[in-house]
């Protein structure tokens, strides 16, 4: 932990910096490893990525894999731009899980272009809102012949099964 004066810096080591031997990976809320292909699934909000971490390679292969978003349930009404207008959120969890979704879109795409453009997006930042699109935890199926499923833990208390 680095930490000095709280104007001036508070920064983490991250867990998968840690483990990639020192090459920044990116912030990541949490990550899985899969015992026979190496592989490391990293769940950086909005994106779910997947990682080739291995000493031989000095660059990180790092492909996005998936997008997390949470959506307003109902209507499909565009909102207008006025300041005056204030939208109240749901202040119990039971409200905000009927009024918002999880949308989960799985991506494809292995485009470089594509794949910088994706992890260049920002994350829409609503402080007022539960957190319910966020992973709380990944993991992939320990035998051979699933290898290459992992679940999802959702903060929702949903959880996703995902082919990578």
């Amino acid at each position: 932990m680095l930490a000095g004066d709280d104007c001036l810096v508070n920064q983490s080591v991250n867990e998968l910096e840690w483990w990639g031997g020192g090459r920044r990976l990116g912030g990541s809320r949490c990550a899985a490893g899969c015992a026979w292909s190496g592989r490391v699934a990293a769940a950086a909000p909005p994106l779910l990525r997947l990682l080739r971490l291995h000493p031989c390679y000095p660059d990180v292969h790092k492909q996005v894999i998936g997008l997390i978003e949470m959506i307003p349930l109902g209507t499909k009404r565009k909102r207008q731009n006025d300041e005056l207008s204030m939208i109240v959120e749901p202040t119990i969890y039971s409200e905000s899980v009927k009024k918002y979704g999880i949308e989960y879109k799985q991506l494809a795409i292995k485009n470089r272009k594509i794949q910088q453009k994706l992890s260049a997006t920002p994350r829409d930042a609503y402080p007022e809102r539960y957190p319910l699109s966020d992973v709380t935890a990944l993991q992939f199926c320990h035998t051979f012949e699933l290898q290459h499923k992992l679940a999802l833990a959702m903060h929702a208390g949903l959880i996703f099964i995902v082919n990578v």
